[in-house]
C-alpha cells in the first residue's frame, strides 16, 4: 500500500488499551503506536475534512506490519469479549432414498449445499495471541490460539493474511484453521460485525464438510415416464424420482429427461422405445407408432386408410381394433436394440405388469 494515503486508525493509550478511531467519538492524550516494531508517539487527526486517523511523530513504520498487529488484537478482543462467535459451515444434504435409487447421482438435485450456524466459543471458549502449541514434536505458533475448555482436544488456529498466506506446515498438522485476508482495518470491521462465512476474505482449512439426510419432497431428479394404459394409449409426463412407484399403467418406462433428448431422441425418444418394448413384452399389443403404414405428416396418419376414413389420424384411432395394423418389425427391432445399448450407459426404471 502506498505510504500516504495509509490512515493508521489504531494506537494504544497511556494506559495500554487499543483505541481505534471511529466519527463522533473524539478521543485525547498521549498514544504510540501497536506496531512492536515502531512504538512511536503517535497523535489523534481528528479534524472535519480528512478520514480520522492517528499520525506518527517521526517517520511512519510499515503499514503491513501495522496491520497485521492491529488484526491480531482487535480480532482477539472482539473474540474474547463476545458472547457468541457465529460461523457458518457448508455441509451436503443427501436424499434420504438415494442408497435405494437407480437414479442417483452425484451433482444432480440428489445432493444439495446447505450451511449450519454454530457458535465457536462453545467449543474454543478464548484465543491467544501467537501462543506457542506443540504437535507431534513440532512447534507452532499461530497468529491466534484457540484452546478448547479442558485443554484436551485439537485447538482451532486463526490466521491473518496481510502479505504472506497461512504456512503449508501448518495446514499439514490437520488442526483447523480459520484464515482472514485483509487489506485494510475496514475489513478488520468487517470480519468482528459479522457471521464467519467462506468468502473472498474468510477461507477454512481443515474443515470436514459434513452430511446428513434430508427430508425426502426437497429432492429429486425431473425424470421422463411413459405410461402405456390398458387401453394401448400412452402418454409421456415429467414425473419426480419419488412417484416412479406410483404405477399406472401395463408398461411403465422412465429415463432422466435430459438423458431422452441427448441420447433417445435419434430414435423417436423414450416413447416410441415405449411403444417397441410394449410390442416385445405385452401379448397382442398393437400401437400405430409402430406400424408400417403409420406416418408423420405434421400429424401421424394412416397411409392405409382411406382419406375420408375415421381411422386416417392415428391419434383419434383405436389400434386394438386397426384393420390396417402390421407391426414394423425393422423399427420395432432398432429401438429395442438402442434401449438395450440405453440402458448398459444409464439407469432407467422399466416396470412390466404382470397378469
Amino acid at each position: 500500500m502506498a505510504k500516504g494515503k495509509v490512515k493508521y486508525r489504531s494506537a494504544y493509550d497511556e494506559k495500554g488499551n487499543l483505541v481505534t478511531l471511529s466519527p463522533g467519538r473524539k478521543v485525547e492524550g498521549k498514544f504510540t503506536c501497536p506496531n512492536p516494531k515502531c512504538k512511536l508517539d503517535m497523535i489523534p487527526r481528528q479534524g472535519d475534512h480528512n478520514t480520522w486517523h492517528f499520525a506518527h511523530v517521526g517517520k511512519e513504520c510499515d503499514y503491513d506490519h501495522y496491520l497485521h498487529t492491529i488484526a491480531e488484537l482487535r480480532i482477539q478482543e472482539w473474540y474474547n469479549k463476545a458472547d457468541k462467535v457465529s460461523i457458518r459451515f457448508p455441509n451436503e444434504v443427501l436424499c434420504p432414498n438415494h442408497s435405494n435409487c437407480k437414479f442417483y447421482q452425484e451433482g444432480y438435485s440428489c445432493r444439495k449445499e446447505s450451511t449450519d450456524t454454530d457458535d465457536l466459543k462453545k467449543y474454543w471458549p478464548k484465543c491467544e495471541i501467537e501462543k506457542k502449541y506443540e504437535i507431534e514434536g513440532k512447534t507452532f505458533f499461530p497468529d491466534l490460539l484457540c484452546k478448547d475448555k479442558a485443554n484436551k482436544g485439537r485447538p482451532l488456529f486463526i490466521e491473518i493474511c496481510v502479505t504472506h498466506p497461512c504456512e503449508l506446515s501448518k495446514l499439514n498438522t490437520g488442526v483447523r484453521i480459520i484464515e482472514f485476508f485483509i487489506k485494510s482495518e475496514d475489513d478488520i470491521d468487517l470480519i468482528t460485525k459479522s457471521i464467519i462465512a467462506p468468502s473472498d476474505m474468510v477461507v477454512y482449512h481443515n474443515f470436514q464438510i459434513s452430511t446428513k439426510l434430508g427430508v425426502r419432497k426437497d429432492f429429486g431428479q425431473v425424470l421422463n415416464k411413459v405410461v402405456v394404459f390398458d387401453n394401448y394409449k400412452a402418454g409421456v409426463n415429467k414425473t419426480l424420482c419419488e412417484d416412479i412407484e406410483k404405477r399406472q399403467g401395463l408398461l411403465e418406462l422412465t429415463v432422466d429427461s435430459g438423458l431422452d433428448l441427448q441420447e433417445l431422441y435419434k430414435y423417436g425418444s423414450s416413447f416410441c422405445i415405449a411403444q417397441a418394448l410394449a410390442y416385445k413384452y405385452i401379448p397382442d399389443y398393437r400401437s400405430c407408432y409402430i406400424c408400417v403404414n403409420c406416418r408423420k405428416f405434421g400429424s401421424y396418419i394412416c397411409v392405409a386408410a382411406p382419406s375420408d376414413s375415421s381411422r386416417r389420424y392415428c391419434k383419434g384411432n383405436d389400434p386394438r381394433t386397426c384393420p390396417h395394423f402390421k407391426p414394423d418389425e425393422s423399427i420395432i427391432n432398432k429401438r429395442i436394440c438402442a434401449f438395450e445399448e440405453f440402458k448398459r450407459k444409464y439407469p432407467v426404471d422399466l416396470y412390466i405388469k404382470q397378469k
